[in-house]
Parts: C-alpha cells; sequence; structure tokens
C-alpha cells in the first residue's frame, strides 16, 4: 500500500498500529531485525503492488455480484485467490521484501481483474486507461531503479564509479584522451547517463549480486579468491538465516550440480539442524559470516586464516 505521499503511508501505518497495538513488531509474526512500516521506494527489494492490490481488492468486491452464467466458477476462483491471502499470511513473516513473495496472488489476481474488465460497461477505454496508468508508474522502476538503474541520473560516489571506464567509451568513440573531460568541467551528453553513475547496463555481473549491500562484495571476493587457490576440496559454511550464500556460490564458480567443491552448512540452527550428522567429518575449510561463532566448541580443530568484516575463513589443523 505503499504511495509517493508520505502523509498516506504515515496514515496507513498509524491505522495498523492502532489496531495491533504493541504486538505490531512481534517476533512470532515479523521477520528478525525487521520493523513494521510502509514507505515508498524505487527499488525492487521493498516496493509495494499499491495499484495492483486495489485492483485485486475491487475485483473480488464487485465479482461475486455478478450476474452471469458463470457464477461457480467464478465463486470457486475467489474462493482460491481469497485461501492463497490466507495462506501466504500463515505461512510467512511480514517483511520489508514480501511484496516479491506475493507475486503468485497476484498473478490469479490478473485473472481476476481482466473477469472483471470484461464484464463492466466501457470496458476497452477502462483497460486503455490503466495501460496508460501502468506504463506511468513502470517506468521509474525501470529507468531509476535505486539497486539497478538503467540511465542514473544522479551522481554517484559510490564504489561503482568508475572513471577508467569512461575514459575507454571516451576513446572507443574516436576522441583523443588528451582532451577527455574532467568529472568538473564534463558536459552533460546522452553518453553520460550510462556512465556517469553504475548503470546495469556497464556493470559487471558478479557485482549485481551485491547491488542492495556492495560492501560485504570486497570481503567475499577475496574469501573465495584464498578458497579457489586451497588444495582444500569441503567447505563448510557457518551463517545466520539472513547471510547472503548464494554470492559465494557465485564466486566460487559452483552451480547447483556437482563441482569442485562440495559445501555444506554445520551447525545449523533450525529444524534442519535435527537431522543427524554422526561419523560426518569436519570439513577441510570453513567461511564464516556468523557473528556469534568464537565460543563453538569444534573451532579448537580450526585456524584463522582469513579475516575481514563481512567474512571469516578458518582451516582444518590436520
Amino acid at each position: 500500500m505503499a504511495t509517493p505521499v508520505q502523509s498516506v503511508n504515515n496514515f496507513v501505518n498509524n491505522s495498523v498500529d492502532a489496531i495491533l497495538g504493541s504486538q505490531i513488531d512481534n517476533p512470532a509474526t515479523t521477520f528478525q531485525g525487521s520493523i513494521f512500516e510502509i514507505s515508498f521506494s524505487i527499488n525492487e527489494d521493498g516496493t509495494g503492488n499499491t495499484i495492483h492490490f486495489l485492483l485485486l481488492v475491487l475485483a473480488l468486491l464487485i465479482l461475486p455480484w455478478l450476474k452471469t452464467d458463470d457464477k461457480p466458477d467464478r465463486y470457486a476462483f475467489i474462493l482460491v485467490i481469497f485461501l492463497s491471502l490466507i495462506l501466504y499470511s500463515l505461512a510467512f513473516k511480514w517483511q520489508p521484501w514480501g511484496g516479491r513473495l506475493q507475486t503468485p496472488i497476484f498473478l490469479l489476481g490478473c485473472v481476476a481483474t481482466g473477469l472483471l474488465i470484461d464484464k463492466i460497461f466501457k470496458k476497452e477505454l477502462f483497460s486503455v486507461g490503466m495501460l496508460i496508468i501502468f506504463l506511468f508508474t513502470s517506468t521509474p522502476y525501470l529507468l531509476l531503479n535505486s539497486n539497478r538503474p538503467l540511465l542514473p541520473l544522479w551522481e554517484d560516489n559510490s564504489v561503482f564509479y568508475d572513471t577508467e571506464l569512461e575514459r575507454k567509451i571516451y576513446s572507443s568513440l574516436g576522441n583523443k584522451l588528451d582532451n577527455f573531460p574532467t568529472l568538473e568541467n564534463k558536459l552533460t551528453s546522452m553518453l553520460s547517463l550510462f556512465y556517469e553513475g553504475r548503470s546495469v547496463v556497464l556493470t559487471e555481473r558478479r557485482e549485481l549480486y551485491f547491488l542492495g549491500n556492495f560492501e560485504p562484495y570486497y570481503w567475499y571476493n577475496e574469501a573465495c579468491h584464498f578458497v579457489r587457490n586451497d588444495p582444500s576440496r569441503n567447505i563448510g559454511l557457518l551463517m545466520d538465516s539472513n547471510d547472503w550464500e548464494y554470492p559465494l556460490w557465485v564466486l566460487l564458480g559452483q552451480h547447483a550440480s556437482p563441482g569442485k567443491w562440495q559445501i555444506d552448512h554445520i551447525d545449523v540452527q533450525d529444524i534442519s539442524g535435527t537431522l543427524s550428522h554422526q561419523g560426518t567429518p569436519l570439513p577441510e575449510l570453513l567461511l564464516i559470516t556468523r557473528d556469534d561463532y568464537q565460543d563453538l566448541a569444534f573451532l579448537s580443530n580450526y585456524e584463522q586464516v582469513y579475516s575481514s568484516v563481512s567474512i571469516q575463513v578458518m582451516k582444518r589443523i590436520d
């Protein structure tokens, strides 16, 4: 329900707070480290589906009362959507990036909205109007996404800024580097929209995995570089439930199918930890992102070979 109007967002936040009170951030229903808040952002991680949701609600309110011959099928479909909403609420805790998990519900909502449009008066006009609205509202997410902008219209002082890349582009256009414009005096041009910031077009693919939080990239990359140059092949992961695992597989060049390394989670804290691992040898290397790993007894068999603010590497003492 997030909108660009902050007063509307505050009204929704206050309304939910008034209903739930002290339970609004209950860890039993809210993802760890998160607080309930509806805020607007042009970012696929935390953006909302406001227009889609309003259309879905409108369809669910009107469709049951339409007098048509397909009532049994229509009622069954509406029931499926309601059950999907209930199942989603039972299965997932509230989380800032929950909109991505709602994709199946909104796909069902597309069908419901299509049924509604098919039954209303002047449906062609309504359809064209909605297409224009969606085109207008989706354009900022395509071009100016704060994580993966196509056209970064603002000057970016982040780690993605690459003057050398800018020089290569300038040279490739036939311009002499003697006349290369400095940051202070270069003129705005169509080309500068792509190289002035961190356009997704010119960002290395491995870096794209870290766009939401780039700082760990350097440390993850160095840790995986160590692993790739070490003869050890059995790797254990010591991670919290919300730590980034997939980028490690990418940086190691490991795919889902069997490859060079055997990678397993160890000292698992969730329900999977109840599975028996008796007789399983300790891995040769540990990649650690957990904060509370120092007191684990089995680490006496390891020595630290790499340390950083985001990830540690320990090697078994044979």
